[in-house]
């Protein structure tokens, strides 16, 4: 399990499948497992249009290009659909990156397609660093 997550994704089957059978309210059972209704409803969407291997939490970042990034703001900031609804039918991972795009978009800063992490980039520089410092003493 990784640290931003809580739960597996056996345990987040879990939740739904006992939160569609339960007689208290949604609502109740979401205090219950201390998740917040909206990641329930995310969840929910996730398993019924992915599966169950889709609530594993992805190990890599997610790409998007140019194009998709300018769609989905332009279509938010036109007030075309919910931040919610643009995140499905764009598959973007969450509202929070959705909303990143907005303000990069209003700040007129450039919509890139997004790219991966590189590797442990500073790790040679810390080396070189070190016997610099050693070599003053």
């Amino acid at each position: 399990m990784s640290k931003r997550s809580k739960y597996t994704k056996e345990e987040k089957y879990t939740i739904l499948k006992e939160i569609e059978s339960s007689e208290i309210s949604i609502e109740d059972t979401c205090r219950k497992f201390k998740i917040s209704y909206n990641t329930y409803d995310n969840w929910k969407f996730t398993y019924e249009k992915y599966g169950i291997q889709a609530l594993e939490e992805s190990k890599t970042w997610k790409r998007y290009s140019k194009e998709l990034k300018e769609m989905a703001v332009l279509e938010y900031l036109n007030g075309e659909d919910t931040q919610l609804n643009i995140c499905r039918k764009y598959e973007i991972s969450s509202r929070s990156v959705l909303m990143k795009w907005v303000k990069r978009y209003n700040s007129h800063n450039e919509l890139n397609t997004t790219k991966g992490r590189n590797g442990a980039v500073m790790t040679k520089g810390r080396k070189d660093q070190f016997r610099r410092k050693n070599r003053n003493c």
